[in-house]
């Protein structure tokens, strides 16, 4: 699916699909953490079983409004324990598919809010 582009953020999603996530139309193949000031980087999580608390922490340290969580082609949550550790983060956070959640990152950051998308691969 294409996404519009605003010029407002210096990284902005600009497609995903099965083969990867685009990020100012240059595709990434696999799991990333996206923001709008920071180029994006690989994340090591590649299944919602690998979501832990030591793949979020840097992130979460940057102290963010929101983290959306891309949890792949469908919703999915991660153990309970590492529910548990986000809501003890006093983070504002929403897990959803990976779609949802790159049209999401762009809908904050279109309102200039400072968001942490961390996305799983969409297949």
């Amino acid at each position: 699916m294409k996404l519009h582009l605003d010029n407002s953020a210096r990284f902005r999603i600009t497609s995903y699909s099965p083969a990867g996530i685009a990020v100012n139309e240059t595709t990434y193949p696999g799991s990333l953490i996206i923001q709008a000031d920071t180029a994006p980087q690989p994340w090591a999580a590649l299944t919602v079983d690998d979501i832990s608390r030591q793949s979020l922490q840097t992130y979460l340290d940057l102290k963010p409004e929101i983290m959306l969580i891309g949890t792949g082609a469908r919703q999915q949550f991660p153990a309970v324990d590492q529910l548990a550790f986000l809501y003890a983060s006093e983070l504002g956070f929403e897990i959803m598919d990976t779609a949802a959640a790159c049209r999401t990152f762009n809908i904050l950051i279109g309102e200039e809010r400072r968001v942490i998308a961390a996305v799983l691969a969409p297949t």
